[in-house]
């Protein structure tokens, strides 16, 4: 099911799901490496959890010899987290409905990169209309 296109988000909104977390704000995800195993990675902010989720390169997982790692979240525990912690409803409730019926956590991913996308260009627009950046 194709999610609703986001709506345009406050300063305040943005601000608020920018900032940086507490230990017990903190999500967790995994990065599982062939070679070293599985790591559980905090945290602690919005553009640190788009780091660190979309940093995953599936074209190189299969390489010869790569080290590069995957990364892994609960999609369930992350649409709570935007909603509760980072206070963004619309992105949440996007998420949710672009992933539901995916089977696989790639399917996931592929669905969400482009709601991400979308509300990363926002949140930047917001943060820079005076010309300022975080």
């Amino acid at each position: 099911m194709t999610p609703k296109p986001l709506s345009a988000p406050s300063e305040e909104l943005v601000r608020h799901a920018t900032r940086e977390l507490g230990y017990t704000e903190r999500l967790s995800v995994h990065k599982m490496t062939a070679g070293l195993g599985n790591a559980a990675v905090d945290v602690y902010s919005f553009p640190q959890l788009v780091n660190t989720l979309f940093g995953t390169r599936w074209d190189r997982l299969l390489a010869e010899g790569s080290k590069e790692s995957l990364t892994w979240v609960d999609v369930d525990g992350l649409v709570a987290w935007l909603r509760d912690v980072a206070g963004d409803v619309d992105l949440a409730d996007a998420v949710a409905v672009a992933v539901a019926g995916e089977e696989g956590f790639k399917g996931q991913i592929d669905a969400m990169t482009p709601l991400f996308q979308e509300r990363v260009t926002q949140y930047q627009a917001v943060l820079n209309v005076d010309g300022e950046s975080e």
